[in-house]
């Protein structure tokens, strides 16, 4: 035990102080005890009645030579391996030490410098109590010369001047000496450690970052090395549980600083706690997990950010970094910091969710089969939180855990907002709402096929690692009602995800870099949403990219190649809708997994619109003639919708029921919306009552 050790250097320092006062007594033939001032001074006989209260009782001489700190003992020994200390350095640690912790101790470091203000040793005295010789004290002098290990490495603070310095333990030293529990308190308002965490394996992470994060521990604990690990992700949570479950590998506490609480101070001050927080993890034997180090190294000039970055990472405490994206240490080469172990965390694969999905339903007192784990988990890409929100649900609403219930619930966690620009869209319609030519369905299903299958091709079988990409594009080109937007949203209701329409009014910007930003701002935060992204009108953001003239045309060619590379690497789908296929560049199409083309209805396509845009509940006239509508009104499935909801509102104005008159009505007021003329050979009847 540490006390047992401190002890063992008390008492070895009571052998040393006897000794002196021999030689003190010696030299000076008298041995006093004048009580004509009683505590203004104190005496060689008032030193060996301090003396005769020491750990062990009476005191005894000792060898001088012999060492006072047990150099192999908890604390010394770990503090020599911390801080690089020998002996010598150690024993200096029990002189700075005694009168922290024995108040004898001052009273005797008085009377051996003959100055009762002076109750710490001094370089003076230090010097003489553990050198035997002049040539020793000359050779041991020099290390209390300024930026050595004791006076530069936080294990002496010194005050005055000369060897008459009085030396003091670091705070810091004190309290890891003496076993205290807490926190440094210096690092209070920068630091704090990181609570218990779940091992590994029981952490939402994809199964191979788990196996690399193992793979790297184990290299670490054979090799004797600190762990050196560079996390990142966009889940800060699932970064700082994978940091504690690498340390819980090696059997570490962690300590948990944030970088940006150090951007705001003054650089002196921040490589100082940066130095303080990384050694006081070598004491205690933690390791160190630095968060946003990257939004650091961006906010500071590159020599101040090389400071700090050095003092968090030259030393020889585990430190693992968590950012949102890969970041590089500034001038690493002049840092002399080893490489770090770069590893991405895109959250947990299927197998991962499949088990926290179980542990949640049980947790909860609710059992599925593992064929719905399985569907929901590889559908749906929740993190452990939402998952556990969605377990909670079913519980709360008592629903058994079906595979339709599971997904519901993992819908219900996916619907979170994006951003102003991308609303939420309702999904209502379902395959027989579609009005479209076979084969045009047929891509349909296929497209649904490719989202519910990703994991399963992926993952289990394997293709991830030959197909870079993840996510999956489409291409919807037609006219206007044509039925994309309604596509998109059976689609969604198909795969049981969210569908989100970029408004693209408030995406582009004139202004060089900011529609890459509106648009990455949405990528970011659909990764967790589970969502159907649909661009409408995409051509005026996704056009023919130019010839190159200047300066904006190149911008804006390397602005879209990174748009089409954040729309592959979406988890979910991207669909872009345009009116005007033929303003996308080829090179553009073929880097779209999907091309679904959606005609003009044709006559037999317009009479089931017509039947499927007017309720069961709309009571009809007997003159009702769809199959002519159809026939002598070439019109999109979008103008015929809003063609029956206006006749709709006519009938009801005039309290009678839906007519044909009403439906003609309508459709000239949508041939006027369009710009279009009547065909001459229908006689449509004229307008009344209500405007159209």
């Amino acid at each position: 035990m540490s006390a047992d050790a401190v002890t063992q250097a008390l008492e070895a320092l009571d052998r040393r102080l006897a000794s002196a006062c021999d030689v003190l007594e010696a030299a000076t033939g008298r041995s006093v005890n004048d009580a004509s001032a009683p505590g203004l001074y104190v005496t060689v006989d008032d030193a060996r009645a301090l003396l005769a209260g020491g750990p062990l009782g009476p005191a005894f001489l000792g060898d001088s030579g012999t060492p006072l700190a047990p150099a192999r003992a908890h604390p010394f020994a770990t503090a020599a391996r911390a801080l690089g200390l020998d002996q010598f350095d150690l024993d200096l640690v029990v002189l700075a030490l005694a009168p922290e912790v024995d108040a004898r101790y001052a009273r005797l470091f008085a009377f051996l410098q003959d100055d009762l203000t002076r109750t710490a040793p001094s370089v003076d005295l230090a010097l003489t109590l553990l050198c035997t010789t002049a040539e020793e004290r000359s050779r041991q002098l020099r290390r209390f010369q300024p930026g050595t290990v004791l006076t530069g490495g936080g294990v002496l603070e010194t005050s005055g001047r000369g060897i008459t310095r009085e030396l003091r333990l670091d705070a810091q030293l004190l309290a890891f000496m003496m076993s205290a529990p807490a926190l440094d308190p210096v690092l209070a308002g920068v630091g704090a450690q990181l609570g218990p965490t779940a091992r590994l394996d029981e952490l939402a992470l994809e199964a191979a970052a788990a196996a690399e994060i193992e793979r790297v521990t184990d290299v670490c604990v054979r090799r004797g090395a600190p762990l050196r690990l560079a996390l990142s992700g966009a889940n800060p949570a699932l970064r700082r549980a994978a940091a504690g479950g690498a340390a819980a590998r090696l059997s570490s506490p962690v300590l948990v600083v944030d970088a940006l609480v150090l951007t705001g101070l003054p650089v002196t001050d921040a490589t100082a706690l940066s130095k303080r927080a990384e050694r006081e993890c070598r004491l205690r034997g933690w390791a160190l997990l630095v968060e946003n180090i990257d939004l650091l190294v961006e906010a500071l000039s590159a020599p101040d950010a090389t400071r700090i970055v050095s003092a968090l990472a030259t030393g020889g405490a585990d430190l693992v970094t968590s950012t949102a994206a890969r970041w590089a240490a500034p001038s690493a080469a002049a840092g002399g910091w080893p490489a770090f172990v770069q590893l991405e965390l895109a959250g947990p694969d299927a197998a991962a969710r499949a088990r926290i999905w179980g542990r949640a339903l049980r947790a909860n007192d609710l059992e599925t089969s593992p064929v719905a784990l399985a569907e929901v988990a590889g559908r749906f890409e929740l993190d452990e939180p939402h998952i556990v929100g969605a377990a909670g649900v079913l519980a709360a609403r008592g629903e058994a855990p079906t595979a339709a219930a599971l997904v519901a619930a993992a819908r219900a966690q996916s619907a979170v907002p994006l951003s102003r620009s991308a609303r939420r869209m309702p999904c209502p319609h379902g395959w027989p709402d579609l009005v479209l030519p076979e084969g045009a369905v047929l891509q349909l299903r296929e497209l649904c096929a490719w989202v519910s299958g990703r994991t399963r091709v992926l993952d289990e079988w394997g293709f991830g690692t030959a197909v870079a990409p993840r996510g999956v594009t489409a291409l919807f080109a037609g006219g206007s009602g044509t039925g994309k937007t309604m596509a998109c949203g059976v689609i969604a209701r198909e795969i049981g995800f969210e569908l989100y329409r970029i408004d693209l009014a408030q995406v582009v910007s004139k202004y060089i870099g900011e529609t890459e930003k509106n648009l990455d701002g949405i990528f970011n935060a659909a990764e967790g949403a589970n969502a159907v992204l649909l661009f409408d009108e995409a051509e005026a953001l996704f056009g023919k990219r130019t010839e190159v003239r200047d300066a904006h045309d190149r911008y804006a060619n390397i602005e879209i190649s990174y748009l089409l590379s954040r729309m592959e690497e979406h988890r979910g789908l991207t669909v872009l809708a345009t009116n005007l296929a033929r303003h996308l560049d080829a090179a553009f199409l073929r880097r779209l997994a999907f091309t679904v083309h959606f005609p003009f209805p044709a006559e037999a396509e317009r009479g089931r619109i017509w039947a499927s845009v007017l309720p069961p509940q709309v009571p009809l006239g007997d003159d009702v003639d769809l199959a002519q509508l159809a026939r002598d009104f070439e019109l999109s499935g979008g103008n015929i919708r809003n063609c029956a909801v206006a006749a709709a509102f006519f009938a009801a104005h005039e309290e009678a029921p839906l007519c044909q008159r009403h439906l003609t009505r309508a459709v000239r007021r949508e041939y006027g919306k369009l710009g279009r003329s009547i065909p001459s050979h229908e006689a449509l009847p004229a307008t009344a009552g209500l405007a159209p």
